[in-house]
């Protein structure tokens, strides 16, 4: 038998918990990386260069007509491809009320 025998939480299950993949998370939006989903060390390397990993915060720029993602985080602005903007799960920042940010 090969393979996995339990498997990880699925893409249903991350979505009913409010995340979705970078490349379909609203433009204009702040983000938490909750997880990456991505076995090839190569393109975890990249993504670590940029500061994208588990608990890293970005912002989308902007989605552009060739399918890459323009993002800006603590180590500045990245252009991601879909390939990599597909492999990055992430959860909207909640913006504190007024009277929240007061307490």
């Amino acid at each position: 038998c090969a393979g996995n025998s339990v498997l990880p939480e699925s893409a249903a299950q991350r979505k009913k918990r409010g995340l979705s993949l970078l490349f379909d998370a609203p433009e204009g939006g702040r983000y938490t990386v909750s997880g990456l989903f991505e076995r090839d060390p190569r393109l975890l390397q990249f993504l670590h260069k940029l500061g994208i990993e588990p608990g890293s915060q970005l912002r989308i720029i902007r989605r552009n007509y060739d399918e890459t993602v323009a993002i800006e985080n603590a180590k500045g602005p990245a252009v991601l491809g879909r390939a990599a903007a597909d492999r990055i799960w992430v959860k909207p920042l909640r913006r504190e009320s007024p009277a929240a940010a007061r307490r």
